[in-house]
């Protein structure tokens, strides 16, 4: 972390091209923090370049952006290509593990929930957002409807932490505890409301299986009860 603020720093006539291109390259999975390039943007234009806020600020957001469809990218794909491959699929273990019928399953959530799932999975680091990304790739999910999520939440989350950077200048460390705390209790948060969402499509759908069974069962008169001819 401390070599990324240092590259950054000592750029600052570049940070428009440096920030946009280690954003871009954080969508092939690279250990490269979305957060830090974000806040750290931010506070080098407040102490350093005020003049050039808005190019630095439209460079961060398209660099997010345009990482984000390379994850989505590399799901659709190559990723999607392997999984889907005969030696895969075919395989005693992998194929149990990412079967075609699972994927199914997969993209019938994300039919259902995935645009919620998405726009708050974007706030969420450790990679995960980059496993939505992938995964809306791999069950072939609307790359329109994707990139419209997508950039709606990218809009508020990039505007929040290039801000903080920028209103606590020099002091942005400050921010780091505070952001770490923040993503643990969303990644909680996201849990929770997705086991949620589960459980009551499981008990919705055991609930009408219940319900078919009694009303598709045939009531046979006992003997006798039939009125006499």
């Amino acid at each position: 972390m401390d070599s990324l603020i240092t590259t950054l720093y000592s750029s600052a006539d570049y940070l428009h091209l440096i920030a946009f291109s280690l954003l871009f390259l954080a969508g092939f999975n690279l250990p490269i923090s979305e957060d830090i390039v974000m806040i750290v943007s931010g506070s080098i234009v407040a102490t350093v370049i005020p003049e050039r806020l808005f190019i630095v600020f439209a460079s961060c957001y398209l660099g997010a952006l345009s990482s984000d469809i390379v994850s989505y990218m590399l799901g659709r794909y190559p990723i999607s290509a392997v999984i889907g491959s005969h030696t895969i699929q075919k395989h005693p273990i992998l194929g149990r593990l990412i079967s075609l019928k699972r994927i199914d399953k997969v993209a019938m959530f994300f039919k259902r929930y995935g645009g919620k799932t998405l726009f708050f999975g974007r706030f969420i680091p450790f990679g995960v957002r980059n496993v939505l990304f992938m995964t809306s790739g791999i069950i072939k999910l609307r790359f329109l409807k994707f990139l419209l999520i997508d950039a709606a939440a990218l809009v508020i989350s990039s505007s929040v932490l290039f801000s903080l950077g920028h209103a606590f200048g020099e002091n942005y460390q400050e921010l780091f505890p505070y952001i770490d705390k923040y993503k643990f209790y969303f990644l909680a948060a996201l849990i929770i409301v997705l086991s949620s969402i589960t459980v009551h499509h499981f008990r919705k759908k055991r609930n009408q299986c219940q319900l078919h069974g009694i009303t598709s069962k045939t009531i046979v008169p006992e003997p006798g009860s039939g009125s006499a001819e």
